[in-house]
């Protein structure tokens, strides 16, 4: 069984002047939990260093087209064609599902620092027949459970669409280490030990060892373009990265190249198909796009059906938030994420428990 701790955020935060990076832990075995911002000073420049904040965000600014919401049969229809669509010789297809795990849709992203991670790193996993899935039973494996909450239990669906044309930052083969990674977890990692937001050698900080850390760092860093290998010959699951189109935005986006991720797994992943991969999206163009259209972007809340009590009365709630927060006229639905379907023959694991209570979806 496997849940994907959404990443961003943490408990410590940080007003600093970093660039915009990337948020997310990916604490072993998993990528990444996220707890929620705590205050502290942020790394300050060297004396007499020489800054240039060569990393800030080109985003734009649309006027809201708000969507109305999926209903829950659709939904679940949608992911479920997204997650059997995947075909590893088809790299215009499918890639599968995007879920991030998570008790919350909040987007941790310029609003402090947690442990030096790097800041606006949305972090999660794609799923689809060829991994993550007990290839015994057939069913989506889910045991990753690395906050010890319901949070574990709930999470996210990201529209596929807006991923593959805007919002995917890298992906990795397998768990991809992320959390204190240049570039919001798509670069090398940094050098830094203390975890600290006050060290200028951390992630967060986005300073580049290049130049003594007394420059930010840019699309031709070192450590921001050196940070993914993917190909035929890359045998390590946490260097096997792949970029996304926003890979570093600042200078345009790029073709996506993330499909190569799920393809390696598809070819050389199968002893052990219950491992994760991780895909990163950028939590600058994520918060765009959810201020754009939030339930386009973020269709529908989902539920484990291992959920230690009533898992869609928490899911209903988690909607229910993420409606108010972006001012929607009604919850996105609800979809429980069934367990005990055999996927390897077939089964459709994203179900919509259509209740009368929750028709109002």
């Amino acid at each position: 069984m496997v849940a994907l701790q959404g990443c961003g955020g943490g408990s410590t935060t940080t007003t600093g002047p970093g660039p915009s990076s990337s948020p997310g832990p990916s604490p072993s075995p998993g990528p990444s939990p996220s707890p929620g911002p705590t205050t502290s000073a942020g790394p300050a420049p060297s004396t007499g260093a020489t800054l240039s904040a060569t990393t800030r965000p080109q985003t734009t600014t649309l006027a809201p087209q708000p969507s109305t919401p999926l209903s829950g049969a659709q939904a679940a229809a949608k992911m479920n064609e997204e997650y059997k669509g995947f075909d590893k010789s088809n790299p215009d297809g499918s890639i599968g599902t995007f879920l991030r795990i998570t008790g919350e849709t909040k987007v941790y992203c310029h609003g402090g620092c947690h442990s030096g991670w790097a800041d606006c790193r949305v972090s999660g996993s794609v799923y689809n027949p060829t991994q993550i899935v007990n290839s015994t039973s057939g069913a989506i494996m889910w045991s990753f459970t690395g906050t010890g909450t319901h949070g574990d239990f709930l999470g996210y669906w990201v529209d596929q669409t807006v991923i593959k044309q805007r919002l995917a930052k890298c992906a990795f083969t397998g768990d991809g280490g992320t959390d204190n990674k240049y570039n919001m977890g798509c670069g090398k990692k940094a050098e830094c030990s203390t975890y600290s937001c006050d060290d200028k050698t951390c992630a967060y900080a986005g300073r580049d060892p290049a130049t003594g850390y007394n420059t930010y760092v840019n699309g031709t860093s070192e450590v921001v373009a050196g940070g993914v290998m993917g190909g035929p010959g890359c045998n390590d699951p946490g260097l096997c990265g792949y970029k996304g189109p926003s890979f570093w935005k600042e200078t345009g986006l790029v073709a996506d190249e993330t499909f190569g991720a799920l393809k390696w797994r598809a070819d050389y992943g199968q002893g052990n198909m219950g491992a994760w991969n991780e895909m990163v999206l950028d939590g600058e163009l994520m918060t765009e796009a959810l201020a754009y259209d939030p339930a386009g972007t973020i269709p529908a809340i989902v539920y484990a059906s291992s959920f230690p009590g009533d898992g869609k009365a928490a899911a209903k709630a988690m909607a229910q938030v993420f409606a108010t927060e972006w001012n929607m006229p009604a919850p996105v639905p609800v979809i429980k994420i069934d367990l005990s379907v055999d996927v390897l023959h077939g089964g459709d694991p994203f179900v919509f428990e259509d209740t009368e209570s929750e028709l109002f979806v």
